[in-house]
């Protein structure tokens, strides 16, 4: 379930642009006169609203399970990614940045959940890890971000991720990490 997806205005030819869902307050209507398609497989995608899930991004009916994209993150993993992107944006140290949800990293063929741009060109990425996990599956994820050249990686764990082996790992190998915590009232607390 993206929050990001390619746009342009329907029957064009300009260039498609990314947008993020979370900075309009009526995407169905103001995106209504745009064609909008999958970041990564290009397949067409429509707003999704309901009452019960996140306003996002979706597949339109046909379109392949193949991608990524497709396999649906939960409304929790998709409100985190968005009140840690409003939280960086609050901080001090983070004036001037570009702050980017769903951010593709061709070099490593992987999508960071949040990625931080400085003005120097510097990066930092933010992922949220709320499925049980490895550290083997950590460890690669991190060095594909390196291998990518993002100077910081910051893990945020949370659900049945936020456990004694993750955080030490995280301490240990990055001076840190991000606890996320889930409510019974469903509340996202950073």
């Amino acid at each position: 379930m993206p929050l990001t997806a390619e746009a342009r205005p329907k029957g064009s030819d300009v260039e498609y642009r990314i947008v993020d869902i979370t900075r309009y307050e009526t995407p169905r209507i103001t995106l209504a006169d745009q064609e909008l398609r999958c970041p990564e497989c290009k397949y067409p995608m429509h707003v999704y609203q309901s009452m019960i899930r996140i306003t996002h991004f979706k597949h339109n009916p046909g379109s392949t399970r193949d991608c990524a994209l497709s396999q649906g993150e939960g409304n929790e993993h998709m409100c985190a990614k968005q009140a840690i992107a409003e939280k960086l944006a609050t901080l001090r140290g983070y004036e001037g940045t570009r702050i980017l949800k769903e951010f593709w990293l061709a070099d490593v063929e992987r999508r960071a959940d949040i990625c931080v741009i400085y003005p120097d060109g510097n990066t930092e990425v933010h992922e949220i890890q709320l499925a049980k996990t490895t550290i083997d599956s950590l460890e690669e994820r991190t060095n594909d971000y390196r291998r990518a050249g993002v100077g910081d990686i910051i893990w945020w764990f949370g659900g049945q991720a936020d456990n004694q082996n993750n955080r030490v790992w995280a301490k240990d190998k990055l001076g840190g990490y991000g606890e996320l915590s889930i409510t019974e009232g469903r509340e996202l607390v950073l």
